[in-house]
C-alpha cells in the first residue's frame, strides 16, 4: 500500500481515479475494504471522475473525499459499495452529493448490507442484477434522484 499512496500523493493534478478494489465470481461479488487513507492521501481538487467498484468504504472518509473534489466533480459511480460499520449510513454520503454543483453523471449500486466483518470483506450474492443500479445524468435529474433516494430511509440505512 505505501506504494499506491506514494503514486496518489504525488498526483497533484488527478483527474481521473478508479478504484477497483473486489472481484466477482461466477456465483457472487467479493468486495474487499478500501483503506480510508487511500481516499484521502491526495486533496482531490481537481478530480474529475471517480470510481469505487466491489469495495467496503469507511463513510466519513467518503464523504470527506467528496468534499474535497465538490467544485470539480463531474462523474461518479459507486458500483457495489459497501460501508465499514452498522453505524454508518448512506445518508451523508447522499447529502455530500447534493452539495457538488458539477456533477453531470451519478451511477450508484450501494449496498445496504452490514459489511463489518473482521477481516474487511463480504460477500454479497449474485441474485442482485445490475439493473438495480441508479443512474442519473444532467444536474436537474441527479438532484430530484438523491432527494428521492434521501425519501427512502430503508434504502440508505445499512441492515440490522
Amino acid at each position: 500500500m505505501p506504494i499506491y499512496t506514494d503514486i496518489l500523493e504525488g498526483a497533484s493534478q488527478l483527474r481521473s481515479l478508479a478504484f477497483d478494489v473486489g472481484t466477482c465470481t461466477r456465483k457472487e461479488w467479493s468486495l474487499l475494504l478500501l483503506a480510508p487513507e487511500m481516499l484521502l492521501v491526495n486533496d482531490l481538487a481537481n478530480l474529475t471522475s471517480l470510481r469505487i467498484t466491489a469495495a467496503i468504504v469507511d463513510a466519513s472518509s467518503l464523504v470527506e473525499a467528496l468534499r474535497r473534489c465538490k467544485t470539480s466533480l463531474t462523474h461518479l459511480t459507486l458500483d457495489r459499495v459497501a460501508l465499514s460499520t452498522i453505524n454508518e449510513y448512506w445518508i451523508p454520503v447522499v447529502q455530500t452529493m447534493l452539495t457538488m454543483p458539477e456533477l453531470a453523471y451519478v451511477e450508484l449500486f450501494l449496498n445496504n448490507a452490514r459489511a463489518s466483518m473482521p477481516a474487511g470483506w463480504f460477500r454479497d450474492p449474485l441474485p442482485h442484477s445490475y439493473s438495480e443500479s441508479e443512474v442519473f445524468e444532467g444536474r436537474e435529474r441527479i438532484v430530484e434522484g438523491l432527494h428521492r433516494l434521501l425519501g427512502n430511509h430503508m434504502y440508505l440505512h445499512t441492515s440490522t
